[in-house]
């Protein structure tokens, strides 16, 4: 059984290993794979054996003796033989796919920056130099549109991913990375200046023209002047919406944040932000390393490491907030602000914390609903805690915000919140300002009543025409009319500056259950109920509950 199996390695094996040479064994098992990459199916036989032969001739001494050198000092000789191979086959005509059948891009680009991060520095340089001259040619992309690049001293061509760019791979200066981007590049993908092969690299591996480009960008957000801003802007932008969706490093989504901001693309600049907040919180989650005070103890190391990371994540917030905001996406802005927030409660920062609420609450009234806010204050009214003068200012804003936009029946129910609010304060709370807060909570709670006169008058001249039009003003199950714009009883003309409270009468439904309601003002209620007249369309008298007022009236008038 030995034998037979021995018989059949060796008809395979032979066609391709028959040198007995120690020194052309390495050479001979690379012309094999390389014939073998194309043409063999994902995992063939044949392709193992002779991957099998060509690391048992890298890892010999004589193989080594001409790959050894070009890593650094006390490198695993296995691991590094392998990772090797797996990039050289990667560069090979065909051969992605036969990295890929046995691990996924993720895996293998962590491989390929472990290989170019161990390279010793004179040959990580000389990489970098043939590059960089005028008219080089050893820069190269693959057949499946990767870079590649040689091994000095050797006959490994190696693939180079996103993370083989990167500052634990290559570690590309500025110039160098710039250099890179005006280099010429040959290769059965493409040729000519890698700018052009760029916009195609980017729909097969935009991590990789993600990282390059990260490389460029200068602490400012600039450019180099020998880059086209518009060019790389396009780029940038391009390998930026096909990644938004994943997680990437800090170091990789920071210069983007920087970028878009320099040339005023205010929406990626805010998703950049938002993106790199996203990483720093899972750095949170999972006790990411930081520099912090060697002199503390394990604990207090671990919660400073929190504490700094939820921090940093609530900045790039603030900051994805601040972008969406210039970007005129008032939604979005706050929805940044309430993450800013949380990250500044995990922090233990509650000020600023509270800050963050406020911002996103006031935020949310100038583009969103009453209950939206309403439930941002309470976090808000959380994190202020005994602070009412605080509470009191955020939640004035908010409903001013909702009296810009018409919206006053919400503007009044803020204020009935915030009345809520103090004097929960003022019942339970010991350390506060009790003078203070019953004056804010008078105020709230006179602005959330006496206000509603004038806000429903606000309401009926906002909308004046339509209803006054013969077809009156139609909202969602209702009708409203205001006939000639005055009281039908009193014949009360509509001054929006009189101090007059308008109210609505129901005077029956339509055949479809729409409810029909006519304007007027409250003496004409008055009148009608005391003197027990007639309704006009109901066989009834007139009652109170004929008629809509206050809250319910600004919430129909407002629908």
């Amino acid at each position: 059984m030995t034998s037979q199996l021995l018989h059949t390695l060796k008809s395979v094996i032979s066609p391709y290993f028959t040198m007995a040479n120690p020194e052309a064994r390495l050479s001979k098992a690379m012309h094999v794979i390389a014939a073998l990459a194309e043409t063999c199916p994902a995992t063939s036989r044949e392709l193992f054996l002779a991957g099998a032969e060509l690391l048992k001739a890298a890892s010999a001494d004589h193989g080594w003796n001409v790959i050894g050198p070009c890593f650094q000092h006390g490198v695993d000789r296995t691991d590094t033989v392998r990772e090797l191979a797996r990039s050289h086959l990667a560069a090979l005509p065909g051969g992605l796919r036969h990295v890929l059948a046995v691990c996924n891009i993720r895996v293998f680009d962590e491989l390929n920056e472990k290989v170019f991060g161990a390279l010793s520095q004179d040959v990580r340089d000389e990489i970098v130099r043939r590059w960089s001259e005028p008219n080089a040619s050893s820069l190269y992309v693959t057949k499946d549109g990767l870079f590649a690049v040689d091994l000095p001293g050797t006959d490994f061509r190696c693939a180079l991913t996103a993370k083989g760019l990167s500052q634990n791979g290559l570690r590309l200066t500025q110039l160098e990375a710039t250099r890179l981007l005006l280099a010429q590049v040959d290769g059965d993908f493409a040729s000519g200046p890698v700018r052009t092969v760029l916009p195609a690299m980017a729909v097969l591996h935009p991590g990789v023209v993600y990282t390059l480009l990260g490389a460029v960008i200068g602490p400012d957000g600039s450019l180099p002047p020998e880059l086209d801003r518009d060019e790389i802007h396009a780029l940038a932008a391009a390998a930026h919406d096909r990644l938004k969706g994943e997680d990437g490093t800090v170091e990789l989504r920071e210069p983007f944040a920087r970028f878009f901001r320099w040339m005023g693309d205010e929406k990626r600049a805010a998703q950049a932000h938002a993106l790199t907040a996203k990483v720093r919180s899972m750095h949170a989650e999972q006790g990411g390393a930081l520099a912090v005070d060697p002199n503390l103890s394990g604990h207090d190391r671990a919660d400073e490491v929190l504490r700094i990371n939820h921090t940093r994540a609530a900045i790039e917030r603030q900051l994805a907030a601040f972008h969406y905001d210039r970007a005129i996406e008032p939604r979005l802005a706050a929805t940044e602000l309430l993450a800013s927030a949380s990250s500044f409660s995990s922090a233990g920062e509650r000020p600023l914390a509270a800050a963050m609420y406020a911002a996103a609450a006031e935020k949310l009234a100038s583009c969103g609903a009453f209950f939206e806010v309403r439930s941002t204050l309470k976090d808000a009214a959380g994190a202020y805690g005994a602070d009412s003068e605080a509470l009191s200012r955020i939640c004035t804003r908010c409903a001013d915000a909702f009296g810009q936009r018409g919206l006053h029946y919400a503007a009044a129910k803020t204020h009935a919140l915030a009345a809520e609010f103090l004097r929960e304060r003022i019942e339970r709370h010991t350390d506060i300002d009790v003078a203070a807060a019953v004056a804010c909570y008078e105020r709230h709670f006179v602005r959330a009543q006496s206000d509603l006169p004038a806000r429903i008058r606000s309401a009926i001249a906002a909308r004046l025409d339509a209803l006054s039009s013969p077809d009156g003003l139609k909202v969602i199950g209702a009708v409203i009319r205001f006939d000639a714009r005055q009281d039908p009883i009193l014949f009360e003309v509509f001054d929006p500056q009189a101090d007059t409270e308008w109210l609505l009468w129901h005077m029956g439904e339509q055949g479809d259950g729409t409810g029909v309601y006519h304007l007027v003002i409250d003496e004409t209620r008055e009148q009608l109920c005391r003197t027990g007249s007639r309704h006009p369309y109901f066989d009834r008298a007139v009652t109170l509950n004929d008629f809509v007022d206050d809250d319910a009236a600004l919430a129909l008038l407002s629908r």
